[in-house]
């Protein structure tokens, strides 16, 4: 992935005046950077199959519909349906074409938990950035920084990015197998989702690797 993938927001980085020498510098495993996190990796559980995966992609695909549609009407509905079936035989089809499926690794009764934790990050972060444009005694000093992403599995290391998006005041601008690069308003955005509860919560809807 990248540089400015993440919601189509084009090239970030250039855009807040960041050069890319500047960010190499910076990037985990490059000369001088962080040392790369050691994660094991997240396989399928044994005996679970193709069909079994696809139902749990639907079930949080149609979940994700109606909450953020927010109309229980039959025309809704059925486009919503109609969505859901699409997305999953594509996957489905996908899967069959690499022979390489990428697994639903993601515990999903964990999610709803997780998505009322964010919820209320999300309204103390506007409270702060709300604070921070009407106080200028209050800090503003935009840094970026690369920050551990330590999930076992690709939807879960993308859960994680998302979330930072989310929450305003920072915003995850690239994104690779180890760690996500975040821009914030201020560093001590940055040293608390380094050392808070974010990232290791979206770790907990990692779903246990094979045996």
């Amino acid at each position: 992935m990248t540089s400015g993938d993440l919601g189509g927001i084009g090239p970030v980085p250039a855009a807040l005046g960041y050069s890319s020498a500047a960010r190499a510098r910076g990037r985990p495993g490059a000369p001088g950077g962080p040392e790369l996190p050691d994660r094991s990796p997240v396989g399928r559980r044994n005996g679970e199959t193709a069909v079994r995966t696809q139902v749990k992609l639907a079930l949080v695909l149609a979940g994700a519909w109606v909450l953020f549609s927010g109309i229980i009407q039959p025309l809704i509905l059925g486009l919503g349906l109609a969505s859901v079936l699409g997305v999953a035989w594509l996957k489905a089809r996908a899967d069959r074409r690499d022979r390489d499926p990428v697994p639903f690794a993601l515990r999903v009764g964990r999610l709803p938990g997780y998505l009322l934790w964010l919820s209320w990050e999300i309204v103390k972060s506007n409270v702060d950035v709300a604070r921070r444009i009407l106080s200028p005694s209050l800090p503003v000093a935009p840094s970026v920084r690369w920050l551990p992403a330590s999930q076992r599995s690709e939807i879960t290391r993308v859960i994680y990015a998302d979330s930072i998006t989310l929450t305003p005041g920072t915003l995850s601008i690239d994104l690779d197998d180890e760690w996500v690069e975040v821009h914030a308003l201020n560093e001590g955005s940055l040293d608390e989702l380094e050392h808070g509860e974010m990232n290791a919560r979206a770790c907990r809807l990692d779903r246990e690797p094979a045996d």
